[in-house]
């Protein structure tokens, strides 16, 4: 344990300086390999909705969502919103009147894009959403990469990473409930949330990358490596990617960098400044962000009542 908080690593001329690319780097053939299972995953999370599209529905028309359809209805309506040339979201299933807010900015941004490019919404939101997966899972591989050398733990850690789950989808026929963490919360499961939506899947992506560079940051030596400080504005953008995509993805992860460096200045007894600077990198960019969505749900009702159902 106090390896992994420490910072007092003695600052003379003959300390090794620590460079990324000796800890973090992947060979080609464990690229191959990864774009092999990839392809694999990718096809089997996207051959149900290509085959429902060439089937002849009849008197129904095919919405283009396979899983989660009434939010998959509410991405489109963001979508549209953004393709008649607007920012801010306003909920387009109710007759309430009500002020828009910048919330889920990712959807009316692919909006714009389908008017730019002439390209259908629900063609744009899937190409998102492959972009997005493929990201994901060159992210997961890359944390892995950041926690172990091996090969094969990179890929274990990876498989069981992207295809891991409870017990839930077991026990969930015999026992003939559904309310299972595994069925009803897809944003915990990269496979599974790789077929819901776009921002589940780079949700999940911008923590692993983030998650990667804390780590690099923080192990002993790292304060040697000019390489490591230069991830810190790579740090706040991913951290302002959280606060556009899914917000509440950062109270976990800031509170647990918080007590790590506490506990560095705990067991150090000095000021771990080094660690502080990538708290504020991490903490500040997505602050008013915050700031601003707290004031959203409390003077905006319809916003207020879409936050409690969620």
């Amino acid at each position: 344990m106090s390896r992994l908080v420490s910072e007092a690593v003695p600052l003379d001329n003959k300390a090794p300086r620590v460079h990324i690319s000796d800890t973090v780097h992947v060979a080609q053939a464990e690229w191959r390999w990864l774009l092999l299972v990839i392809s694999i995953l990718v096809l089997v999370a996207f051959i149900p909705i290509l085959w429902i599209a060439v089937q002849d529905t009849g008197d129904y028309q095919f919405m283009g969502i396979f899983l989660n359809y009434q939010d998959g209805a509410t991405y489109l309506s963001k979508m549209e919103l953004g393709r008649t040339g607007a920012w801010l979201v306003q909920f387009l299933h109710t007759p309430q009147v009500h002020n828009g807010a910048l919330i889920q900015v990712l959807y009316p941004f692919l909006g714009h894009l389908s008017r730019l490019t002439g390209i259908p919404n629900v063609v744009m939101l899937h190409v998102a959403r492959l972009g997005a997966t493929l990201f994901m899972y060159v992210a997961l591989y890359q944390l892995g990469a950041t926690i172990w050398t091996r090969v094969r733990a990179r890929r274990i850690f990876f498989i069981i990473t992207v295809l891991g789950a409870g017990f839930g989808w077991v026990l969930a026929a015999p026992m003939g409930a559904t309310e299972f963490p595994d069925l009803t919360i897809p944003e915990i499961f990269p496979f599974y949330s790789s077929m819901m939506n776009v921002h589940f899947p780079l949700t999940i992506a911008l923590l692993a990358l983030l998650v990667s560079y804390l780590i690099m940051a923080s192990r002993p030596g790292a304060e040697l490596s000019p390489d490591v400080n230069r991830l810190m504005p790579f740090a706040s953008v991913a951290s302002l990617g959280l606060a556009l995509l899914y917000p509440q993805a950062l109270v976990p992860l800031g509170g647990a960098l918080t007590l790590f460096v506490i506990m560095a200045w705990i067991q150090n007894r000095r000021f771990p400044a080094r660690l502080v600077r990538w708290l504020l990198a991490v903490g500040l960019p997505a602050l008013p962000l915050m700031i601003y969505y707290a004031l959203v749900v409390q003077y905006n009702p319809i916003m207020e009542a879409w936050n409690l159902q969620n």
